[in-house]
C-alpha cells in the first residue's frame, strides 16, 4: 500500500511542529527560571548591602578588663539558600596583664529569636602568653540556615580573659 506524498508531508510537519512546541516550552521554562534567579541574586545583594549599611566597620569593642574586640569586616556571604556571616576581628589585650587567652563568642541572631553561635580561643602558639597590648587576628564563618529575615540579622561579641589557662 502506498502512502501518499502529501499524507506523509502532513505527518512530518505534525511532528516537526510537535518538536518545535517542546523545545519553546523548554525554553520559555528556562527563561522563567533564569528570571526567578536573578530576582532572587539581587534580592540577596539588597539584604546584604542593608545589612552592611546597619553594621559598618571598623567597629571597635571594649571589654572593660576582658580586653577589646576590633571588627574589621563583618558582610553576609554565600548565595540564596547558603547564606552565612563572616566576621574578620582582632582581639587586643588591652587588660594591663598578661593572660594566657581570651575566649571569643559570636552570637548570630534572627528576629525570631533563632541564634547560631561560634567560639573560639585567641591564644598564642607553643603556649606563650598574650602580654599587655599584644593582638590576635582570626576570621569566622557561621551557617545561617534556618534562619529567617537574614538582611535584619543582630549579632554580637562575648570575650572572657583566662589568666591561668583554665
Amino acid at each position: 500500500m502506498k502512502t501518499p506524498l502529501s499524507a506523509l508531508f502532513l505527518i512530518a510537519c505534525v511532528l516537526g511542529s510537535s518538536c518545535a512546541d517542546e523545545a519553546a516550552l523548554r525554553h520559555r521554562d528556562v527563561e522563567m527560571l533564569a528570571a526567578r534567579h536573578e530576582a532572587e541574586l539581587q534580592h540577596y545583594e539588597d539584604l546584604r548591602a542593608q545589612f552592611a549599611q546597619r553594621n559598618p566597620c571598623p567597629k571597635q569593642i571594649e571589654f572593660p578588663g576582658q580586653g577589646t574586640v576590633i571588627v574589621h569586616e563583618c558582610a553576609l556571604r554565600g548565595l540564596p539558600g547558603h547564606e552565612e556571616f563572616w566576621i574578620k576581628y582582632t582581639y587586643l589585650n588591652s587588660t594591663g596583664r598578661g593572660i594566657e587567652s581570651a575566649h571569643i563568642r559570636i552570637q548570630v541572631r534572627d528576629v525570631t529569636g533563632a541564634e547560631r553561635t561560634d567560639s573560639s580561643d585567641a591564644r598564642l602558639p607553643l603556649g606563650l602568653r598574650l602580654g599587655p597590648d599584644s593582638s590576635y587576628t582570626t576570621f569566622t564563618q557561621i551557617g545561617l540556615e534556618g534562619l529567617v529575615k537574614i538582611g535584619e540579622l543582630e549579632w554580637s561579641i562575648e570575650v572572657q580573659a583566662r589568666a591561668d589557662g583554665a
